[in-house]
């Protein structure tokens, strides 16, 4: 596309777009959807690459760094260890809630894991049930040295947004 070849991986969120907007699906009962042609959630210490963000956290160790493309994440993320979780810009990195019927939190860091960093994210749509303890962000309690950066968390049902439990 354009600049002659690339991979997928180093291309950013409009030259991809462009491509699939170019790619012919061939109609067929067997697959429906947009055509995945690159990983786009990098553990940039072990450089990995993984389809969802969970997947790379439950591969990460404490202290890495994952960083996510410019790309919408229809799931719902656990951090249970120190880990710094960072998308490449707070627009286009987004982790959404819409294709979820069941109340949820968007990101949730467990009891007791310290060392979080979360930055350069959108986390929208999800549903909100259970006074704080549901929505966009929520740190169950004792949660040492969490950062949260340039994070834009918005269309939360009921309102909550980020939520952090303890003293």
């Amino acid at each position: 596309m354009g600049s002659g070849l690339q991979l997928p991986s180093a291309m950013n969120f409009t030259q991809r777009t462009a491509l699939e907007t170019n790619l012919f699906h061939k109609p067929d009962n067997s697959c429906l959807g947009n055509l995945t042609f690159y990983l786009p959630v990098h553990n940039l210490t072990l450089n990995t690459y993984f389809m969802t963000i969970q997947s790379a956290i439950n591969a990460a160790n404490p202290t890495d760094v994952i960083e996510c493309a410019e790309y919408t994440y229809n799931e719902r993320v656990i951090i249970d260890r120190s880990i710094t979780l960072q998308g490449v810009n707070k627009t286009n990195c987004v982790i959404n809630g819409s294709t979820f019927v069941t109340a949820g939190k968007g990101i949730q860091i467990n009891n007791a894991v310290t060392g979080v960093t979360i930055k350069r994210f959108t986390v929208q749509n999800f549903i909100g049930s259970s006074g704080n303890a549901d929505g966009g962000i929520y740190a169950i309690g004792g949660n040492n040295n969490l950062l949260i950066e340039s994070v834009i968390i918005q269309e939360q049902c009921r309102r909550q947004g980020f939520y952090a439990n303890g003293r």
